[in-house]
């Protein structure tokens, strides 16, 4: 990887916009997939090696087969369709994404996609790494399906709405090979008409929801239907290798452009898709972006020594507050990012996970921590206690000023941590925040695996918690060791916080209740929906890439935000993984769930957490501050409260939702007394300090 470049230098005084970019920032078909490619209508075999139809022998049916291949014209019919010219030189001469346009090994094929109009180099080098990194395309890729005539744009599905409907012109599909083949994935559909820069004219952006992701490690199926016309109702021909699919199957070497297409038209039947009415179409393989991280989290648990506190000492509380006893000391951990070059050159601090989770790089570090413990002894099986994630600027104290008391008055511990690159942990010469916004610039990769090393800090924490005993000395008063019953242990997170527990909590069992303060999904939503004072990001990211606001927008549907920004950032994506928080969770568990969505926000766009409540499928508790599509879509009504078991989950109901809060910011659980009580009183319900089991009750009167 390159450098940073004196140009990117003399852009640094754009570092703000990119930084909350980056810090909130299946197998492939490829061209011999023996099942899939000799597969005919509704899965019959086209190529019989024992005998062709009526007991032809084989020689003389593949002699037939033969004959008919030089029948065969290629023809684009009314889109563009030239796998060749897309492979080499014009990324939009074919659709994307698609089984024919990854490599030998199932990356994404991204040769032909242009850096010229960037101002920085910067782009790239992201288009290399993405291209390296990523195996299969992202979930939530936006389909691109190049037209060479013009469509009524009439024809396309109003709203996400009604690419769900029967009869929908344009739709996503899982073709994935369990329960959710044939599920549809709400989708918008834009038409780009006159295009212009990045994008060129005449384009279908078929872009899933990001608050109903598709699923990682599947295999999609974009259609378009002859039911879009062109202009006037006229016909629009379809490419000969879609209309002559069968006989193009039937050859004795399929061109690419067929053999991807070969699992959707062997689901044609199981799908009640008639062939005749396909007029374009793209399968290809979702990666699964968070996969390895949750390796790396079995490997910590299976292998890796348990971390036994050191350094004990009694610690003082935040300002002038009571009722709470605070103790500090070390975990030694270990750092998996990769240390062997500068952290500012792009593409370092990179972690790699072999197949089996275990990191290829393991730094010894000493973490600080700080707990806060409630008065007294504690019950018998030690304390509940919470985890705490800290937001950007805090270190291992910050909590104390937040959550401390008022879970103390409940009679329950918490415990924090340094952030990765944060406090002690930031060894660079400048404060917190300089540091994350000059690696923005320089490394955005490094913003990912911030996130992530946060969550192999957070596994560590919670190993070290089961055999934490803190001396009877230092509890302020108690007469035995406090102790904590890891039975009873929650979360808490804000803003970063919210998003690294995002990612941890699909991957925690033990850990019951939970609550993401300000925290959101979706890299590409931030990037475009961030607002910093007089600041308009998203018009200067679309400035320093090259993107002229006369002929384009750079939007989700944007191939730099869908092909570039979105895959890059995707492993610290907790979208990918937020079906897995509550009704979809790991080994039968799941979550109580509450999230907070200040509708003032100006550093967690309201857009992202609205996304992952959606994509978690958590409903907004009452009163309704704005309606979500991505809920409606799903079905998911409001939850009254008080509110109990409210949620489906694999190992039983669970108690949770989302409060809307129309004229707070991203500092609700520093101010807003109401809602800390709220929030408080919920965790103490799902910990069993207080009511009869989790129940998130309305805010009291303010």
């Amino acid at each position: 990887m390159r450098a940073p470049t004196s140009a990117r230098a003399r852009l640094r005084a754009a570092a703000l916009t990119l930084a909350f970019t980056a810090g909130l920032a299946g197998l492939p078909l490829g061209c011999g997939d023996g099942s899939d490619a000799g597969a005919g209508p509704d899965g019959a075999g086209t190529a019989d090696t024992d005998g062709g139809p009526d007991d032809v022998p084989a020689d003389t049916a593949q002699a037939d087969a033969d004959a008919d291949a030089t029948a065969l014209v290629a023809t684009p019919g009314a889109l563009r369709w030239d796998l060749a010219a897309a492979r080499a030189d014009d990324f939009f001469a074919f659709p994307y994404p698609s089984a024919a346009r990854v490599d030998a090994a199932g990356h994404p094929d991204l040769a032909s996609f242009r850096t010229d109009l960037a101002l920085v180099d910067m782009l790239a080098d992201a288009i290399a790494f993405v291209e390296d990194d990523m195996t299969g395309f992202g979930p939530l890729s936006v389909v691109y399906v190049p037209f060479a005539e013009d469509v009524d744009p009439d024809t396309l599905p109003a709203d996400a709405a009604a690419s769900l409907a029967p009869e929908a012109t344009v739709f996503l599909v899982d073709l994935g090979p369990g329960a959710h083949r044939g599920e549809r994935y709400p989708v918008s559909v834009a038409w780009t008409g006159a295009g212009g820069g990045y994008v060129p004219p005449r384009t279908f952006a078929i872009r899933p929801l990001y608050e109903v992701p598709p699923r990682p490690g599947t295999r999609l199926a974009a259609v378009v239907t002859r039911g879009v016309t062109g202009p006037g109702g006229a016909a629009l021909a379809a490419p000969s290798v879609v209309a002559d699919l069968d006989a193009w199957l039937a050859v004795a070497a399929p061109p690419d452009d067929a053999l991807a297409l070969a699992p959707l038209r062997e689901a044609a039947g199981d799908l009640g898709l008639d062939w005749g009415d396909v007029l374009a179409a793209t399968v290809y393989e979702t990666a699964d972006p968070t996969a390895d991280l949750a390796a790396l989290a079995g490997w910590i648990r299976a292998e890796a020594p348990r971390p036994e506190a050191t350094d004990l000492a009694a610690g003082a509380p935040y300002g002038n507050q009571t009722g709470y006893t605070v103790v500090e000391g070390v975990m030694p951990s270990f750092e998996v990012l990769d240390a062997s070059e500068s952290i500012q050159v792009f593409g370092a601090g990179r972690i790699a996970v072999g197949a089996d989770g275990e990191p290829a790089t393991r730094t010894p570090v000493a973490l600080r921590f700080a707990l806060s413990l409630p008065p007294g002894d504690p019950p018998a099986g030690g304390w509940p206690i919470v985890l705490y994630g800290h937001g950007l600027g805090e270190d291992y104290r910050g909590f104390l000023r937040t959550a401390a008391r008022a879970l103390a008055l409940r009679g329950i511990a918490c415990i924090g941590l340094d952030p990765p690159l944060q406090g002690a942990r930031n060894r660079s010469g400048q404060d917190d925040r300089t540091l994350i916004v000059t690696l923005s610039v320089s490394n955005v990769v490094a913003g990912r695996e911030i996130l992530r090393q946060g969550v192999v800090d957070l596994v560590q924490l919670e190993r070290l918690v089961g055999g934490l005993a803190v001396p009877a000395e230092l509890t302020g008063g108690g007469a035995v060791a406090a102790t904590f019953d890891t039975g009873r242990l929650g979360y808490m997170g804000h803003s970063e916080g919210a998003q690294i527990g995002a990612l941890y909590l699909p991957l925690a069992p033990a850990v019951r209740p939970a609550i993401f303060s300000e925290g959101g999904g979706g890299a590409a939503i931030t990037m475009l929906e961030l607002k910093l004072e007089e600041i308009d990001v998203a018009a200067t990211i679309a400035s320093l890439l090259g993107v002229d606001p006369a002929v384009e927008t750079l939007g989700l549907d944007h191939p730099l935000a869908s092909v570039v920004i979105q895959p890059l950032l995707d492993r610290a994506d907790p979208l990918h993984s937020a079906r897995r928080l509550v009704r979809e969770a790991a080994d039968g568990e799941g979550h109580d769930l509450v999230m907070l969505e200040g509708f003032l926000d100006p550093l967690t766009p309201p857009p992202s957490i609205e996304a992952l409540a959606s994509a978690a499928g958590l409903p907004i508790a009452e009163p309704v501050g704005r309606a979500i599509p991505g809920l409606d879509l799903q079905g998911i009504a409001a939850a009254p409260l008080p509110a109990s078991d409210n949620l489906a989950a694999p190992g039983g109901a669970r108690t949770g939702g989302l409060i809307q809060l129309p004229d707070d910011d991203h500092y609700i659980i520093y101010f807003n007394q109401a809602v800390r009580t709220q929030l408080f009183d919920f965790m103490a319900s799902a910990l069993g300090t207080a009511g009869d089991g989790p129940t998130l009750s309305p805010r009291p009167a303010e």
